[in-house]
């Protein structure tokens, strides 16, 4: 159930929206447990929820090291490894993995009012592509990813979810992120963005992290946010582009600069590989000036620390 600050008679203003993706978009983490388990369960060990919920929303790197010396298999067993195994166990279970029911209404709500989406997640990007192609209606909604492997610290740093909204030439304090991980509300938090909650009750020992950080609305689910909730605003006078429009500018303007056949164009790929296409993307959408201002160096963490005004003319 969203909570008492979800029912404000006066929307937020905001630029655009970031999503985590596993457990936030789509139902992961059931999956994920279970692979998370083989490996340890090839050695004699078990894996918890409890244990589930102190790295979930993290990077490989981070939960793999976790978990080993947890369940106290650091001598027979690296991270590196444990990693390893893991991809390899839901490798065959990507298929499976469903969008929760109220993502795809909501990412189309948010199209039509204008919204940019971005994806921040933790994930590597070769499984994030893996997941994708079962998910091509969420890819096609977005006009920016940043996976895990793309950023030096991953959540609960603001690294990611800066490095999107500078994709999509935003501001990160006039932006919303959806998240299901303690990690990732704190991450948001940090980059000076609002935040959607969304615990997964099968980790109830994570309630009162959630609790503590205190983001903007708590729901009980993706579906039950409001679109009303929120107000779109643009940098540049006359952005009035749907997301759709600026897709299908973004795919010929990228045609006409480096004189591509539109053949050759993936209606749901993404642009994080080319920063041409990207600063295609952030003009098809109106943001000549948000995009050269709002910045992922701009909003840098010792950016946010020293709090800077924003200029006009930088």
């Amino acid at each position: 159930m969203a909570d008492s600050s979800a029912s404000d008679a006066v929307p937020v203003e905001i630029e655009g929206i970031i999503f985590d993706l596993d457990g936030t978009l789509i139902d992961y983490e059931g999956a994920s447990n279970a692979a998370l388990a083989v490996p340890l369960r090839k050695r004699g060990k078990q894996f918890s929820w409890e244990l589930h919920a102190q790295i979930v929303g993290t990077k490989p790197e981070d939960w793999s090291r976790k978990i080993v010396e947890a369940v106290g298999l650091s001598a027979e067993l690296t991270p590196q490894q444990y990693a390893e195994e893991y991809f390899e166990a839901i490798d065959s279970m990507y298929a499976s993995i469903e969008a929760w029911p109220g993502t795809l209404p909501l990412l189309e709500a948010l199209a039509k009012a204008g919204f940019p989406m971005a994806i921040a997640t933790s994930s590597p990007r070769a499984s994030f592509n893996k997941k994708m192609k079962h998910h091509p209606q969420i890819l096609s909604k977005m006009c920016a990813v940043v996976c895990g492997d793309r950023v030096k610290n991953g959540k609960p740093a603001p690294d990611i979810f800066l490095e999107a909204a500078g994709r999509m030439g935003c501001d990160p304090r006039r932006c919303v992120v959806f998240e299901d991980s303690p990690a990732g509300i704190q991450g948001a938090h940090a980059a000076g963005a609002l935040a959607v909650a969304l615990p997964d009750p099968r980790m109830p020992s994570n309630e009162p992290r959630f609790a503590a950080l205190g983001a903007r609305w708590t729901l009980d689910g993706i579906g039950s946010f409001d679109v009303g909730w929120l107000k779109r605003v643009s940098d540049d006078p006359g952005d009035d582009m749907t997301a759709e429009e600026w897709q299908e500018e973004l795919d010929l303007q990228y045609i006409q600069q480096h004189a591509v056949l539109p053949s050759t164009l993936a209606p749901t790929e993404s642009y994080e590989d080319d920063p041409d296409r990207m600063s295609a993307a952030r003009r098809a959408g109106g943001y000549q000036a948000s995009a050269h201002r709002y910045t992922a160096e701009a909003f840098s963490p010792d950016a946010l620390r020293r709090r800077l005004p924003l200029s006009e003319s930088d």
